[in-house]
């Protein structure tokens, strides 16, 4: 045990001495697979989801998944709103001119009168919670679930995603998340987004269009489950694989070799 203790220290140190003085320019890694990315909790997480009878906006805020840790805005009906885009963002306030927090908005992309925005921040807390955990990491994820009927089908379409900040960007997010599931079958399409710093300090915003949408052969929304269509926004503290050119993103005493280990929360 000690020996491995050891064995981690020393690889602590060679990356700190490999890193020299880049870890004093804070940089953001863009496009990190997800297998390579280890959570250690979580801050808070935003989605947009289909449930088994309407689409809605959710903001939770990292605790227990339930009610009084949820807020929420109802969209409409399933059928009125099966492939219709949004066009979403995703910003964060540093509390530097501010309330320190997030705000998830979508907003119809036909006419834009439809527009939705939740607020968790430190003037409008969850469950008493405010989001003021430190984080380094975005997971942005793309999900089409099985339905209950065996011959029908699901789909979302994450396009023109775009992330922005003052801090310099390492790599690129992918051009667009799609997930297709056929009968019977679960896809979930992710990428990650990592700090060498924590993204709690920094005014970042994440934005794009989503499409989701279903096709039951036998007529309404009677096939659908819950969050059979989703785009889900995780902020978390995390820790990732060290691999070659990477290993800059180790700063901050946010990395931790207990758990290199795959595992989530």
């Amino acid at each position: 045990m000690y020996g491995v203790i050891i064995v981690r220290k020393l690889i602590v140190s060679l990356c700190l001495f490999l890193l020299g003085n880049s870890v004093n320019a804070a940089t953001i890694s863009l496009g990190i697979n997800d297998s390579l990315v280890t959570i250690n909790s979580k801050t808070a997480e935003a989605r947009y989801r289909l449930s088994q009878t309407n689409w809605d906006q959710t903001i939770f805020n990292g605790t227990n998944f339930t009610a009084p840790n949820i807020i929420t805005n109802g969209l409409g009906n399933a059928n009125q709103l099966n492939g219709v885009s949004w066009d979403f963002s995703l910003s964060f306030e540093s509390g530097n001119t501010g309330n320190k927090g997030l705000t998830f908005t979508l907003a119809d992309t036909t006419t834009g009168t439809q527009v939705y925005q939740l607020t968790y921040d430190t003037a409008n807390p969850i469950n008493g919670i405010t989001p003021t955990q430190a984080f380094n990491g975005i997971k942005i994820e793309a999900r089409a679930g099985a339905l209950r009927d065996s011959t029908s089908s699901a789909n979302i379409d994450i396009t023109n995603l775009s992330f922005s900040s003052a801090m310099n960007t390492n790599g690129v997010l992918p051009t667009n998340l799609s997930a297709f599931t056929p009968p019977g079958v679960n896809e979930d399409i992710s990428t990650w987004l990592v700090a060498d710093t924590n993204l709690g300090d920094i005014d970042w915003l994440l934005t794009g269009t989503v499409n989701g949408s279903f096709l039951c052969s036998g007529g309404g929304a009677s096939c659908l489950r819950d969050e059979s269509v989703k785009l889900n926004f995780k902020l978390a503290d995390v820790s990732v694989v060290p691999i070659p050119g990477a290993l800059w993103l180790f700063g901050t005493g946010l990395l931790t070799f207990a758990g290199l280990s795959r595992r989530r929360i």
